[in-house]
């Protein structure tokens, strides 16, 4: 298999996902599937927080409409990660810098990266676009990574209409 390439998760005989010995991967017993829920219910409460106190809502919808996405909206969180889109037509790297500019100031966020993404994502045909990184840390370590992605509305129509 080439490096980078990720094997396809195992599939029964019916379709469901399995941890590759015909076993349901969603079979968890109670006091696990408690834990995950709870570590997601603690996640989204951090990612709000992690939200306000950069107050990326009010900053970002300056320049086009915000649309959070991913796991901290569907209430799914396993990982510190969350995602936003920010909707408008005519975006250019000078402009993007721009919209992330309100968060230079705050301490702590550690780094901004900026990079072009040319559509072809995980097989997907998407158009070109612009996406950002953002690093930041709580006040206990906890690294979080912010994925803004400068969206056309037609590519955030696109990517939504995949989701079931």
């Amino acid at each position: 298999m080439p490096p980078g390439r990720r094997r396809a998760p195992p599939v029964n005989r019916r379709g469901s996902l399995t941890n590759g010995d015909e076993r349901r991967v969603d079979a968890l017993p109670t006091v696990q599937a408690a834990a995950l829920e709870q570590r997601a219910d603690r996640l989204q409460r951090e990612a709000a927080a992690v939200a306000a106190d950069l107050d990326l809502v009010r900053m970002l919808s300056a320049f086009g409409r915000v649309i959070p996405t991913g796991s901290s909206t569907y209430g799914l969180m396993v990982a510190r990660d969350i995602d936003i889109y920010l909707v408008r037509e005519g975006w250019t790297p000078a402009l993007c810098w721009q919209a992330l500019a309100g968060a230079f100031p705050q301490d702590r966020l550690q780094s901004i990266r900026l990079s072009k993404w040319l559509g072809r994502h995980r097989g997907a045909a998407l158009p070109e676009g612009f996406s950002a990184v953002l690093r930041y840390y709580t006040d206990v370590g906890d690294e979080w990574r912010i994925d803004v992605w400068f969206c056309t509305p037609e590519h955030a129509e696109t990517v939504r209409s995949r989701i079931p």
